[in-house]
């Protein structure tokens, strides 16, 4: 007797549909994973090499890039990155596309290693990565990335590079609903977001591949003993001395705040969590903590800055409480291999309340 049929008789209008859905489900799930045929190409948590994808005979084992791909705490802002992309050009040409989703695991941190032709060993290559929020995977083509960013390095012939690419809050292009964080620049096709601000995404200075760079990111602020000190200004970075004068500034949502700016040494420049508190001496009145997660930019003499840090001061109190008198504010900063620094000024509350024009808030 032969096979029984694999659709019989009573199922011939059902059997085609469960078939066509089967498809669909297997080709959905394998895109999910990434295009496993990227060639040159593996992809994975960090540290871990893919023996299932040697290198192939038309690239270079020994010459390669690994993409190191890592996130501030997107979260604590209200950000939920949902999906990732990751595109690696080699040349100008495509040489590995992957979508990530949460199914899969975590996002952060994972690899991507990129493996240099054998004919083009000091070749180009362009990094892109695009975060999309959470809600974006219904209909993405009608809402921006949360955050994109891009890195331009090439090969360097019979080494293992890390290319560091870091995604930022402070590079945010999907704004929250009525304010409440930053939202970043929208930049032009031949710069990508660094520290809030379009800059050049060319780094052709890597570091060599280590294992642990999730733990210990690359960093220009040094490997000494921590340094923090904290300074002033909105834009750009000020002295502040002890007992100082510093003026409270009316925020558009009719909060009052200083601007706060931080130096840094021998912490890492992206990774480093910094909490501000601040108490009024001889009164018990504090302020709640703030934690920013924002990296730090590279400074003069090998420190690092991390500058307009809104600092809200009247929460659970008037500000008119805190005119005129001492305020001691207090920073924390403690990257993710466990390193830490503090630093405490003294400073005095100016007895007016700056104003901004075109801002009008009940007394």
């Amino acid at each position: 007797m032969g096979a029984a049929p694999m659709c019989p008789s009573l199922a011939r209008f059902a059997c085609p549909l469960l078939l066509t859905l089967l498809s669909f489900a297997a080709v959905a799930c394998s895109a999910s994973q990434g295009d496993a045929s990227n060639e040159g190409a593996s992809s994975g948590p960090p540290g871990e090499r893919d023996p299932a994808r040697p290198s192939s005979d038309a690239t270079s084992s020994d010459t390669e890039i690994v993409a190191g791909i890592d996130a501030e705490a997107f979260a604590s802002q209200g950000f939920m990155i949902g999906k990732l992309e990751v595109t690696a050009k080699i040349d100008g040409r495509v040489a590995a596309s992957e979508v990530h989703d949460e199914s899969s695991g975590p996002l952060f941190p994972r690899e991507l290693r990129i493996r240099a032709p054998k004919d083009a060993p000091e070749a180009v290559v362009e990094i892109e990565v695009v975060a999309h929020d959470r809600s974006a995977s219904s209909s993405p083509s009608m809402m921006p990335p949360i955050v994109t960013r891009r890195l331009v390095t090439r090969f360097v012939k019979g080494k293992s590079k890390l290319a560091y690419v870091f995604l930022e809050i402070r590079c945010n292009t999907f704004p929250m609903m009525g304010g409440g964080a930053p939202s970043g620049p929208t930049c032009s096709a031949e710069t990508t977001c660094i520290g809030g601000a379009c800059r050049s995404p060319e780094r052709f200075d890597l570091p060599d591949y280590r294992a642990d760079w999730a733990k210990n990111p690359p960093s220009a602020c040094g490997t000494g003993a921590p340094e923090l000190t904290i300074a002033q200004g909105e834009t750009a970075l000020a002295p502040l001395a002890e007992g100082e004068k510093v003026t409270l500034e009316q925020g558009p949502q009719c909060g009052h705040h200083v601007w706060v700016s931080l130096r840094m040494k021998n912490l890492a420049q992206s990774g480093t969590t910094t909490v501000l508190t601040a108490s009024q001496p001889g009164s018990g009145l504090t302020i709640p903590a703030t934690a920013f997660p924002y990296a730090y930019g590279p400074s003069e003499g090998g420190a690092c800055d991390l500058v307009g840090l809104r600092f809200q001061l009247d929460l659970g109190f008037r500000a008119s409480e805190l005119l005129g008198k001492p305020l001691d504010i207090k920073v924390d900063a403690k990257d993710k291999a466990g390193r830490s620094a503090s630093a405490t000024r003294r400073v005095v509350v100016a007895d007016e309340v700056k104003i901004l024009p075109g801002r009008s808030c009940p007394p």
